[in-house]
């Protein structure tokens, strides 16, 4: 199986931008979505009134998908522990079609730093990566590989050291391509 990083498209025009979810906006922690047993209702603002798409990443690296992905995901067998649909309602803007956000909840340890190139993450004195809301070991990749043999058996998850990095396998690229949605970009990483 082949993974990819899963981005938003931010370079195609005139995008909407989403804001944070305000029931999670005081801090960067991804444990209300990604823990949660069954699916919240949430609320976020849309930030800037451009081009709707399928998928978009919020301020805070939530990332949201549209029904019509979210159709398309589920259509590849993506089991409810890997990835919940919490639905989001934006109080400043009426979209076309209902919007989720995402709880993915597998976090995973598995950079290939070998292969890989990347930056640790610096604290100023006194910090830990706790301090700053989630753990980041990884201040940023320039290239990033995983290890395989370490997420055997997964479609979605965290990225263990970063974890507002998103992994999908091929299904789920590939179910975003057949459906022709909008919005997403897809690096590989293995």
């Amino acid at each position: 199986m082949t993974f990819y990083r899963l981005d938003a498209a931010l370079g195609d025009g005139d995008l909407w931008h989403i804001g944070d979810i305000a029931e999670v906006a005081e801090n960067w922690v991804f444990d209300l979505l990604d823990r949660a047993p069954a699916p919240l209702s949430l609320h976020a603002p849309v930030a800037h009134h451009g081009a709707e798409t399928d998928f978009s990443i919020g301020w805070r690296s939530f990332m949201f998908m549209s029904e019509r992905a979210r159709q398309a995901v589920q259509a590849t067998g993506v089991a409810d522990d890997e990835i919940l649909f919490h639905p989001v309602a934006f109080g400043n803007y009426t979209p076309s079609q209902q919007f989720y956000a995402l709880g993915i909840s597998k976090v995973q340890l598995c950079v290939d730093e070998a292969r890989s190139e990347w930056s640790p993450c610096y604290y100023d004195k006194g910090e830990t990566p706790m301090s700053r809301g989630f753990l980041r070991l990884y201040g940023a990749f320039f290239e990033l590989w995983i290890d395989e043999a370490k997420v055997v058996g997964l479609n979605a998850f965290r990225l263990g050291g970063a974890q507002d990095a998103v992994i999908v396998s091929d299904r789920i690229r590939d179910a975003f391509a057949a459906a022709e949605l909008t919005g997403a970009i897809f690096t590989k990483v293995s």
